[in-house]
């Protein structure tokens, strides 16, 4: 993922890490440890200050891009995070998700959104239904 200006590239890789790269150089100049399984999705905010990241692990993490340290650790319902945007506020992330379920023995999958606003889920919904926590 890239930076609002472009002048960072986020990567994800599957040493558990996340690689803040200067584009200019072609340098990183920070690596990003805290995921317990290799990382998947990456978000910047709309200022480049804060990366949101995910890993199988079925958590996402807040990074602080001015001090490289981890902010916060938002654990999410889901098997497999699908993907996490910040919206134009900068204070909220969207993530999506899927769980599998199992009803009257039959296993199906559900497809999930949350939306969260100061690392709490304000919002909770999926291909069935919609519910304010």
């Amino acid at each position: 993922s890239f930076s609002p200006d472009s002048r960072f590239l986020a990567t994800g890789a599957s040493d558990r890490t996340v690689l803040i790269w200067n584009v200019e150089t072609q340098q990183v100049d920070a690596t990003l440890a805290g995921h317990n399984d290799p990382v998947e999705y990456l978000s910047f905010s709309p200022d480049g200050r804060v990366l949101a990241s995910s890993a199988y692990e079925g958590s996402v993490h807040i990074w602080s891009l001015d001090s490289a340290r981890e902010l916060l650790v938002i654990p999410v319902p889901f098997e497999y995070i699908t993907n996490l945007v910040f919206v134009p506020d900068g204070r909220s992330l969207l993530v999506s998700g899927s769980r599998r379920e199992q009803e009257d023995g039959d296993e199906h999958t559900v497809s999930a959104v949350l939306f969260y606003s100061a690392g709490d889920p304000i919002l909770h919904g999926d291909t069935f239904r919609f519910q304010l926590p």
